[in-house]
């Protein structure tokens, strides 16, 4: 597990990071939302950087997929052993070492942390369920940075987890002026 950012946060500007997402479209009705994701999620890329407070001299990068349900499904039952669609997945590429900071691991300027995969249908789903006006930017920002703590070894298995997790959530968006989704807008998204 990471170190814990929470005690020790150390808020550092979210600018000075050099991030990429690298975004890719391969099935579901993405484009028909005239979507400008990657700068969003590169904001909230960064951002997320600043809370964990990583080193700034390394470039990070990412992939994002949008693709559909089908795709993300046979993904979930070959990794996960489970047959069904889930809103996003993520494959961390980092090799994680319990109790070593993440820094620690970080020995070349240029870090490719994983792979992350949306699904069409299961996000529009979702996203229907939230309170009015908090749309596309929103939720997409939300579940990028779910899903990029993922790639950093977080999780939400056990209660205490959960809840770490869903702090962090909380601060990075918060700090990007989106309202805080824990615990009452997206707790019954993420179980």
């Amino acid at each position: 597990m990471p170190d814990d950012p929470l005690l020790a946060a150390r808020m550092s500007p979210a600018s000075s990071y050099h991030t990429t997402v690298d975004c890719v479209t391969e099935q579901g009705d993405w484009n028909s939302q005239h979507l400008d994701v990657e700068r969003w999620l590169e904001q909230a890329f960064a951002e997320t950087l600043a809370v964990l407070d990583l080193p700034f001299a390394h470039h990070y990068e990412c992939t994002v997929v949008l693709t559909d349900n089908a795709h993300v499904q046979t993904l979930n039952a070959t990794y996960r052993q489970q047959d069904k669609p889930t809103n996003i997945l993520s494959f961390p590429s980092l090799d994680l070492v319990e109790n070593v900071p993440i820094s620690a691991l970080l020995d070349t300027p240029y870090v490719h942390l994983g792979d992350m995969f949306f699904a069409y249908e299961t996000v529009m789903a979702e996203m229907a369920l939230l309170p009015e006006g908090l749309g596309w930017h929103y939720y997409l920002t939300h579940l990028f940075v779910h899903g990029l703590l993922h790639l950093f070894g977080y999780d939400h298995e056990k209660d205490a987890e959960a809840e770490h997790m869903e702090g962090l959530e909380n601060i990075i968006l918060k700090n990007m002026g989106h309202p805080q989704p824990y615990p009452t807008l997206c707790s019954s998204i993420f179980i």
